[in-house]
C-alpha cells in the first residue's frame, strides 16, 4: 500500500541550498510546488518555534533533504520545555535524511496529506520523537519509512499517531522499515509506535523496536472494516506487550522475544470486544503469556505460531460469543481456554537456533522439526523474510531452510533481509551504531492503535 503522490514525482522546479546560521523558516515559507530545499552538513539550531506550513502538489512535492545521507543536516530545538522540535503542516511534503533533535516532541505533524518522512534520525526529546495528533486533523496518505527514533524521555512515545477521543482520524498510514529503541520513558507507558483509534488503511511492517519501557506495538480497535495488518516486525526487550492489538487486525510473521507481559495480545479496546482478527506464523518466546486472545466476540484464528512462554500461558482465550480457529500452534506452556490446534510439548532449547525468554539471545530461526512442517490450516503467503512459503506447513515466523536462515539473525539495528526483501534507509553514525535499513517489503492492510490521554501543545486530541 503505497500512495501514488510519495513516488511518481517529477523533477524539482528549482532546488537551494542552505548552510548552517541560514534562517531555515524563512527559505521554508518561500517554498513552492515542486521545490527541493538542500541542508548543507552542520547544526541548526533553533532559537524559537521551527514550524512550516508547505503545499505541493500531486508529482510536484516540496522536498526537504540533507545533502547527504551520510552526514545529515541536525535540525536542533534546544529549549524541551516550551517548543518541538519541528512542527510541520502540508500538503504533498517530503522530508527526508534529516536529524530532528531535542524539544518537547522532536517532529509534529500538525496537518498532514500525501507526506513522506524517510530515513530521518529522531532523537532526544523531552517527550515524544514524532506524533501526529492535532484534534479535528483528518490525517491521509502519511508513510514513514526507514527512519531511526531514539533516547526519549517522558511518555517515551516513539511514534505516536492518532487522537483516543477519535478527535482526529488516520487513513492509508504506513508505519515501515523504522529502527526505534532505547525508549527510557517511566516504565509501562510510551510505546515504540502507537496508532490510535479512528485509522484505517494502515501498514505496521518490517520495523525492528527494542529497548522501550511501554508495549512495543500498540493498536486500537476499529468496529468494522479492512483488517490492519502488522507484519514481519522484530520486537525485543519490549516493557510491556509486545503486540497489542484490538479487533479487525491482523498479526503475520512477526517475532516477539524476551517482552515482560503478554507476547500477542488481542483484547477489549475502545469499547470495542475482539473479532475479525487472524494471528498467523509468529514466533513469540516471553515469560508472560505468549498468546491472550480476551473477551472474543467474532471470528479469531490462531493458525501455525511458535508459542513459548517460559513460566506462564502458551496460548489463553475467553469467548465473549465469539469462537477461535486454531491450527499448527506449538510451543510450551499451560493451555487457558483453548485445547484444539494447540501443541504445548515443544522445546525451547531444542526447537529454536538460540532464543531466550528475556531478549538478549535473538536467534529465532528454526532447527528443524517439530516448527518445520508442523503446521497446518492455511499459510500467509511470505514469511518474516519476505521468502514465499510455498506447502511446507512451517511453524513460526520463518521459512525453514537445512542450510539455514538466509537472513542475518536478528540485531540491534535496522532490519536485514535474505533473498525476498527491499531495504530503504540509513541509522546515523553517533555511537548509536551504524546500519543499512533494509526494511522495505510488500504488504498491505490496515492499523490503529491506543495511547494516553494528554491534551498536549498544539491543542492535540489524545
Amino acid at each position: 500500500m503505497l500512495t501514488p503522490i510519495l513516488f511518481a514525482l517529477s523533477f524539482p522546479v528549482s532546488v537551494v541550498s542552505v548552510s548552517p546560521g541560514a534562517d531555515l523558516s524563512a527559505a521554508m515559507a518561500s517554498l513552492v510546488a515542486g521545490d527541493e530545499l538542500v541542508l548543507e552538513p552542520g547544526t541548526y539550531t533553533s532559537s524559537g518555534r521551527l514550524e512550516a506550513s508547505l503545499t505541493g502538489a500531486a508529482g510536484l512535492p516540496i522536498i526537504i533533504r540533507s545533502a547527504s545521507a551520510q552526514d545529515r543536516a541536525v535540525v536542533v530545538q534546544p529549549d524541551s520545555t516550551n517548543e518541538d522540535g519541528f512542527i510541520l503542516s502540508g500538503r504533498f511534503v517530503i522530508l527526508r535524511d534529516l536529524v530532528f533533535q531535542g524539544g518537547n516532541v522532536a517532529l509534529r505533524l500538525l496537518d498532514v496529506q500525501d507526506t513522506r518522512i524517510e530515513g530521518c534520525v529522531v532523537r532526544e526529546a523531552a517527550d515524544r520523537g514524532l506524533t501526529a495528533v492535532q484534534s479535528g486533523v483528518a490525517y491521509a496518505r502519511v508513510a514513514i519509512v526507514g527512519n531511526e527514533v531514539h533516547d526519549v524521555a517522558g511518555l517515551g512515545d516513539g511514534i505516536r499517531l492518532g487522537c483516543n477521543n477519535q478527535s482526529c482520524t488516520l487513513d492509508t498510514v504506513e508505519v515501515r522499515g523504522n529502527w526505534i529503541h532505547d525508549l527510557v520513558g517511566s516504565p509501562g507507558f510510551g510505546g515504540g509506535i502507537v496508532i490510535s483509534t479512528a485509522s484505517t488503511q494502515i501498514v505496521i511492517a518490517d520495523n525492528v523496536v527494542h529497548d522501550i519501557a511501554g508495549p512495543c506495538i500498540s493498536l486500537g480497535a476499529i468496529a468494522s472494516g479492512a483488517q490492519r495488518v502488522i507484519e514481519r516486525n522484530a520486537l525485543f526487550r519490549c516493557g510491556d506487550v509486545g503486540i497489542d492489538a484490538g479487533a479487525n487486525t491482523r498479526v503475520d510473521n512477526n517475532i516477539v522475544l524476551g517482552n515482560l507481559a503478554d507476547g500477542i495480545s488481542a483484547q477489549f479496546r475502545d469499547g470495542i470486544s475482539v473479532a475479525n482478527v487472524d494471528v498467523r506464523h509468529n514466533t513469540v518466546v516471553t515469560q508472560g503469556d505468549a498468546l491472550s486472545l480476551r473477551n472474543v466476540a467474532g471470528a479469531v484464528s490462531a493458525v501455525n505460531n511458535a508459542l513459548y512462554s517460559t513460566s506462564g500461558v502458551m496460548a489463553r482465550a475467553t469467548l465473549a460469543g465469539g469462537s477461535v480457529t486454531a491450527a499448527g500452534n506449538i510451543g510450551v506452556g499451560f493451555l487457558s481456554g483453548v485445547s484444539v490446534g494447540f501443541d504445548a510439548t515443544g522445546d525451547l532449547a531444542a526447537d529454536l537456533v538460540g532464543a531466550n525468554d528475556v531478549g538478549t539471545a535473538l536467534d529465532a530461526y528454526p532447527t528443524g522439526a517439530p516448527l518445520a512442517g508442523g503446521g497446518g490450516g492455511v499459510d500467509v503467503l511470505d514469511d518474516f523474510n519476505g521468502t514465499e512459503r510455498g506447502a511446507a506447513h512451517d511453524v513460526g515466523a520463518y521459512v525453514f531452510n537445512p542450510l539455514g536462515n538466509p537472513a542475518p539473525p536478528l540485531a540491534e539495528g535496522f532490519k536485514l533481509f535474505g533473498s525476498g526483501g527491499e531495504g530503504e534507509g540509513e541509522g546515523e553514525g553517533e555511537g548509536e551504531g551504524e546500519g543499512e535499513a533494509e526494511g522495505e517489503g510488500e504488504g498491505e492492510g490496515e492499523g490503529e492503535g491506543e495511547g494516553e490521554g494528554e491534551g498536549e501543545g498544539e491543542g492535540e486530541g489524545e
